[in-house]
């Protein structure tokens, strides 16, 4: 008798994801995020070489569905939530250079090393105490001097329970406020839930700037890229592209 497989929820306890999927391009800077990640991508591609890319916490697929887009690139799609899965594979169905996979991105292994390894807004999905065997982990899958590209929010420096509360509250409440003004109440709604599940350590495990660059250097990378998408000039955190190399 087949064995019945176990449903995993991330994600899903919290957001609706239908309406995540269709509106979190609308996140403030998300675009701009994009693009800078694809651009990164894009300088590495070669004509006469397949890349082999590997995305972590692929989600419902907004970010694949642009990956599966390039040319000379083959994918696999990680996503352990099962129904952020099971919409993964329905919106990727079409992408013939897409493998879609339900694992979790702290101890999945590729058959073969990646080139490029690619996140988008994952970190946050993985708690504080695993955040060291991701890094160990990626670098486990990239070749060397192979690249991880990722795109995150990071809220301002804590060293306390206290701090990362209010350094949340910081951060959320901004994103919360320019989506508003910017007319995306559902993605002001998503971030308010976001915002109840990093406070209550449901599944939204924020980080600042020192912790995610310590952790990546001591998982054997280097930054070669900082990008501070926005906000420019406020002292509440932001969207960050970062680039690092496998040493």
């Amino acid at each position: 008798m087949p064995s019945i497989p176990q449903i995993k929820e991330e994600m899903s306890r919290y957001v609706d994801l239908e309406k995540y999927h269709k509106h979190e391009r609308k996140h403030p800077f998300y675009e701009e995020m994009l693009a800078d990640i694809l651009f990164e991508i894009k300088k590495r591609l070669k004509k006469d070489k397949i890349i082999r890319i590997l995305e972590l916490g692929a989600g419902t697929g907004i970010v694949t569905l642009e990956l599966a887009k390039l040319p000379f690139v083959k994918i696999t799609a990680v996503e352990i939530d099962t129904h952020c899965y099971e919409l993964l594979k329905k919106n990727l169905s079409e992408c013939k250079n897409v493998d879609v996979i339900q694992g979790d991105v702290v101890n999945f292994q590729a058959s073969k090393l990646s080139d490029i390894v690619v996140s988008v807004f994952s970190h946050d999905h993985i708690q504080y105490n695993r955040q060291y065997e991701l890094a160990r982990n990626i670098n486990k899958n990239l070749r060397l001097h192979g690249i991880y590209i990722m795109g995150n929010e990071l809220i301002p420096k804590f060293k306390s329970e206290p701090e990362r509360k209010k350094s949340l509250k910081l951060y959320h409440n901004f994103i919360i406020e320019k989506a508003l003004q910017e007319g995306h109440k559902e993605v002001a709604e998503i971030e308010k839930k976001a915002l109840y599940s990093g406070l209550h350590k449901i599944g939204d495990f924020k980080f600042h700037e020192k912790i995610l660059e310590e952790g990546m250097e001591n998982a054997g990378f280097k930054v070669i890229k900082k990008n501070k998408i926005g906000p420019k000039n406020e002292k509440v955190g932001g969207v960050f592209v970062y680039v690092f190399e496998k040493t």
